[in-house]
């Protein structure tokens, strides 16, 4: 377990494009030619960025802010990763930007804090939507999410 986690210690690097950590700089995400780069999608962590890639619906290229705002934690934004994302924005190459965080309250001020920022360049902003789990009943969804499901709903007939 020692030598795995030297190895580890060693061999792991953050990509000096995206942020995510990888056995190489840049990673196999950001050069992988097959990836769609006029989308990004905006992460706290890896592991959020990990979650996504396991669904294999999302084929752009991502942003890791490394956290998120909180006071309590001493997130600000001169601690995250915002001065670079605006830097990748600034170079007009995105046609979209998913901001995809954590529906927590420190989670949407950081999407507030980012949409007040990006909407100053020409890409669209999105974030990932909320609402009823698959497989979820509503019995058992708190009132906050069936209250964000009524209002986030769309038609399906007319």
């Amino acid at each position: 377990m020692i030598e795995s986690l030297q190895d580890v210690s060693e061999n792991i690097k953050e990509c000096s494009m995206c942020f995510a950590l990888d056995t190489h700089s840049p990673c196999k995400i950001c050069t992988n030619s097959t990836r769609d780069r006029e989308i990004l999608c905006v992460v706290a962590d890896v592991i959020d960025m990990w979650a996504i890639e396991r669904t294999g619906s999302f084929n752009g290229v991502y942003h890791v802010l490394g956290g998120i705002l909180s006071a309590v934690s001493g997130y600000n934004p001169s601690v995250l990763k915002f001065d670079q994302l605006f830097d990748r924005v600034r170079g007009g190459a995105f046609k979209e930007i998913i901001i995809a965080l954590n529906p927590t309250i420190d989670g949407q001020t950081t999407v507030i804090y980012l949409t007040n920022e990006l909407k100053k360049y020409p890409a669209k902003i999105t974030t990932l939507a909320n609402g009823i789990p698959i497989g979820g009943e509503l019995d058992y969804v708190d009132n906050g999410t069936i209250k964000m499901a009524f209002s986030k709903r769309w038609e399906i007939a007319s």
